[in-house]
């Protein structure tokens, strides 16, 4: 990525940014002010991991803000893919920023390793609390990470006192964000989850740290924001989390939820 210029016109005005990027010294794009500190939070974690030299993937990459970010930290190689990807979007910050960020209109659920290769650091913002099936989402996510590979997961969580492995699936107006919006884990349930999986949590952090374990009735369900670190976990194999997940009781047994063999 080159450096900031002046050189750079400002974006036609009826492009439509969901993330606020400098694209020129002191110029940013316009982008939806509720979501900077997610993504201030977000870009604060990556500066926790070296990126140097490393392929990466940003599932539900939106504008590429993230994907940018990691190309700025010495990402190799750098994809961005979202559903609904905006190319209009994309296409003018990566000639802005001089950038080598490929995109791609993909869905989460269509992403493997034989057609996409393995990554040494997935990032998945603000995606799986929009997934039907945000477990099968993660499972995707892992499959394309290298042995020695990160997940950075973001996520907007049910804040409660994570007591129990808990996973609240609101449906139309229900939902505490919009419709769309149907899978919300707690704390512990992402982490008991993500070991399922074969991934251990090393590190987490949540944007209010809302901790409220009995709100009253009419109160709105307390709805935080989380980043996790994850790793593949040495401990639990390819063969014993595929067993667990098909049911097939005949092959190892999976490990309890304390990481040790049953």
């Amino acid at each position: 990525m080159q450096s900031l210029t002046d050189d750079v016109a400002d974006p036609p005005a009826d492009l439509t940014f969901y993330h606020t990027v400098e694209f020129g010294p002191g110029r940013w794009t316009a982008g939806w002010p509720a979501v900077v500190p997610i993504v201030d939070m977000i870009v604060d974690t990556m500066a926790t991991l070296d990126f140097r030299g490393k392929r990466v993937l940003d599932v539900g990459c939106r504008d590429g803000a993230l994907s940018f970010e990691a190309e700025r930290l010495g990402a190799a190689a750098v994809l961005g893919v979202d559903f609904d990807l905006p190319l209009e979007t994309t296409r003018f910050l990566t000639g802005a920023l001089g950038s080598h960020v490929r995109f791609a209109r993909r869905n989460v659920y269509d992403l493997t390793p034989a057609q996409d290769g393995l990554f040494d650091i997935i990032l998945l913002p603000g995606l799986l609390y929009h997934l039907r099936y945000p477990v099968l989402g993660l499972r995707r996510a892992r499959d394309l990470l290298h042995a020695s590979g990160t997940l950075l997961v973001e996520t907007a969580t049910f804040a409660d006192s994570n007591r129990f492995p808990l996973l609240l699936c609101p449906t139309g107006d229900a939902s505490p964000y919009e419709p769309t919006s149907c899978s919300f884990f707690n704390i512990e349930g992402f982490v008991q989850t993500a070991r399922s999986l074969g991934l251990a949590v090393t590190a987490h952090r949540s944007l209010l740290n809302l901790r409220l374990a009995d709100p009253p009735d009419d109160a709105p369900l307390p709805i935080d924001r989380t980043v996790f670190i994850c790793t593949r976990d040495s401990g639990l194999d390819d063969v014993t989390t595929q067993n667990y997940w098909d049911g097939n009781l005949g092959g190892p047994r999976p490990p309890n939820w304390k990481g040790e063999a049953e």
